[in-house]
């Protein structure tokens, strides 16, 4: 009889067998995932929807959603005897009680055979897009349980935190546990050590490329309308159609998520693949036109449903200020997670209300107090048309500013926050020690960043993450520089921010702020903010006090936040310093669109110039 493969090893390596084919089997697991993008992205989803259950019942509920709104709007279309309802006609089994007719709900609701005999072209065509859209809901849902199934086994095997602790974590400790989880599972091959900016860079990798299309001005936000002026117009309908172009779609530069297709890295094709394009946004244009009654109906009931209770319960929700989606990724850092934008916003919302108002429009206050008389009367027609449906607009530039990294792959160049690759700005730093005088040479406008993005960028996530060394030696020095001068600037500021509630007057006007509490703003005890680190919201659920002492802001990331502010105002200062040494008051080299608007050096505020509205 032959001998089995394992009978015929001598005993010599007993030992390497034995450590080969009987360890742990979480240690091969998670090893060489190719996908690396989706993993990290799905951690960090794990960890800031709460985990597993939760993430099971959100999708299973948004499909629930889906069929009722369909099943309810077909009902009240064509299940429901109007006529009857409203006693335009007698009811077919009415009824004489104490003489008078009495209307039954079943007299009112129809049977399922007679609500089916009145669907006609137009209602199919409404159920089908929908009925398509519940059954790609009802994919998501086994998709969620399938896959995030492994992510709950690698939290609690790989990095050894259970379902019930995973509140207890803040997404800086889940970031370095997955880096030292790196060493012993090998998720990537690529690299032997992970870095925070590698993980950034793979679950923020579509929307560095957005950033930088915003910032770079390629996306046609900006529109001369008659009789309103210059309009900003970025809808998510829009978002969602470039993501569906640019990083989802099968025709999309990218043939996977990590890579971009070999011929959009050859010059030579650029024209062919520009016609390509143009071709593709237009047939996507025409679908976007063929669905928009379908998709205006059902956006227009699900926001009804969705906001009846709030509008009844806070009206005030209608007229309260919000950041505009164009604000949030104007403003957005590269490498800036959403928790970290969210509180970010969070905290500028009272400074930023404070200044909107500071803007006094005599003619408009007049024209608007006498509007209100008239418009009263019809208030519900004017609620009603400010329920809207996006269109799609035919986007027909790329841009090409992009890198290739080992391990991580086809990234926005602007993320790798490298100052010595042509992407930073050098009137937003210092000038150097050997030639104070000297001006910097002028760069390509195309590969900078605008209004100083590379830098606040690098500031910003160096400071939340400590542990990440910028590979780049000028991008190094220049943080170094940079907090050594803050920390010097604001040592008494940071002493006492220990106890923030005592101290706030001092801080407040370091920060130019109003009070400390601005903070806090839109952040909520429930919400936990120790866990997401942030979220934005209405200024009128906040109770500072309260927070403070449920500890929710630990005292590391009050500071970490108060660092990042005022690494930043010490960074604007010195962009300010640079322009007047140079004598440069139109900031040309800063921003093409502030050459237009902004001949003072004033600040640049591009959701408020002069007759500019946000739609």
């Amino acid at each position: 009889m032959p001998e089995t493969g394992y009978q015929v090893l001598s005993s010599e390596r007993e030992e390497e067998v034995h450590f080969q084919f009987t360890p742990n089997i979480a240690r091969n697991r998670w090893n060489h995932i190719e996908d690396l993008d989706t993993f990290f992205t799905r951690i960090y989803l794990y960890h800031q929807r709460h985990g597993f259950i939760c993430l099971i019942l959100q999708s299973t509920l948004d499909l629930l959603q889906v069929i009722f709104l369909l099943v309810f709007s077909l009902f009240l279309f064509y299940c429901i005897d109007y006529p009857v309802l409203f006693r335009d006609k007698p009811a077919d089994s009415s009824r004489v009680m104490n003489g008078t007719d009495k209307v039954r709900l079943s007299d009112v609701f129809l049977p399922a055979s007679k609500c089916a005999s009145k669907f006609t072209f137009f209602t199919y065509l409404y159920m089908i897009p929908l009925l398509m859209f519940a059954f790609f809901r009802l994919m998501k849902v086994f998709n969620v349980a399938y896959h995030f199934a492994d992510i709950k086994a690698f939290y609690n095997v790989a990095l050894h935190i259970p379902d019930k602790e995973l509140q207890n974590y803040t997404w800086r400790e889940i970031i370095h546990k997955v880096i030292e989880a790196q060493k012993e599972q090998n998720m990537c091959i690529h690299k032997l050590d992970l870095t925070e900016l590698d993980i950034y860079q793979r679950i923020l990798r579509t929307k560095n490329y957005l950033i930088a299309l915003v910032n770079k001005s390629v996306l046609p936000t900006h529109f001369n309308i008659p009789f309103l002026g210059d309009v900003i117009y970025f809808s998510h309908g829009m978002k969602y159609n470039l993501n569906l172009l640019l990083f989802w779609g099968p025709w999309s530069p990218f043939e996977n998520n990590w890579h971009l297709k070999p011929e959009y890295k050859q010059p030579g094709k650029r024209l062919e693949l520009a016609r390509s394009m143009r071709k593709t946004i237009s047939w996507v244009a025409l679908i976007n036109i063929l669905l928009s009654p379908v998709i205006f109906t059902w956006q227009l009931i699900y926001k009804l449903c969705d906001n009846a209770q709030m509008v009844k319960n806070e009206p005030s929700v209608l007229s309260i200020r919000m950041w505009s989606l164009y604000s949030k990724i104007y403003l957005r850092h590269f490498n800036e997670l959403d928790h970290e934008l969210s509180a970010r916003l969070s905290r500028a919302y009272v400074p930023g209300a404070k200044y909107l108002q500071s803007f006094a429009a005599p003619v408009s206050v007049i024209i608007a107090k006498n509007t209100m008389f008239f418009t009263s009367a019809i208030m519900v027609s004017i609620l009603a048309m400010t329920v809207y449906d996006d269109s799609i607009l035919s986007i027909e530039h790329m841009i090409t500013i992009l890198t290739e990294v080992a391990g991580v792959g086809d990234v926005c160049a602007f993320s790798m926050m490298n100052l010595l690759s042509k992407n930073g700005n050098p009137a937003w730093r210092s000038p150097g020690p050997s030639s104070p005088g000297t001006p910097t040479a002028k760069l390509p406008q195309v590969d900078q960043a605008e209004d100083g993005k590379v830098e606040m960028s690098l500031l910003s996530f160096s400071v939340r993450n400590p542990n990440w060394d910028p590979v780049d030696i000028e991008a190094k020095e220049f943080v170094d520089e940079i907090i050594a001068k803050t920390r010097q600037k604001y040592t008494s500021t940071s002493n006492s921010i220990i106890n923030p509630f005592q101290h706030h007057d001092m801080i407040g006007s370091t920060l130019n702020i109003a009070e400390i509490p601005s903070c806090l703003i839109g952040l909520d005890q429930s919400t936990r903010l120790l866990h997401k680190e942030g979220l934005t919201g209405r200024p009128n659920r906040i109770n500072c006090s309260s927070i403070m002492r449920s500890s929710i802001f630990s005292t590391n990331d009050y500071l970490t936040s108060m660092e990042v502010n005022q690494s930043a105002l010490l960074l604007h200062s010195i962009h300010r310093k640079q322009l007047d040494e140079r004598g440069n008051n139109t900031s040309s080299s800063i921003s093409q669109s502030a050459l237009k608007t902004n001949t003072n050096l004033q600040e640049r505020t591009p959701l408020l110039k002069p007759g500019a509205r946000i739609i």
